[in-house]
């Protein structure tokens, strides 16, 4: 081959790559970004589906606030007054 086809034929196949490499980051970007999308998704229906339990039935969830609460100041009151031993 001549000089002047290799180098058209190195630069071809250097752009090519470039392209590609190029095709290849932007499928991961789109891949990153529906990932997250669906991820939003599903986090807006669970807190829908939260939402509508919490306003059919408030007391349970408070009650089960109010016990997750006391709880974790049992815990921690346990805790404090253990050290302080």
């Amino acid at each position: 081959m001549s000089d002047t086809l290799e180098a058209a034929v190195e630069v071809t196949a250097q752009e090519a790559q470039e392209s590609r490499k190029a095709l290849i980051a932007k499928i991961d970007e789109l891949k990153h970004a529906l990932t997250e999308s669906r991820v939003v998704q599903t986090c807006r229906q669970v807190g829908t589906q939260v939402d509508e339990k919490v306003h059919e039935k408030p007391y349970q969830y408070i009650v089960g606030a109010a016990a997750v609460g006391a709880l974790a100041g049992l815990v921690l009151g346990l805790l404090v007054a253990h050290r302080h031993d």
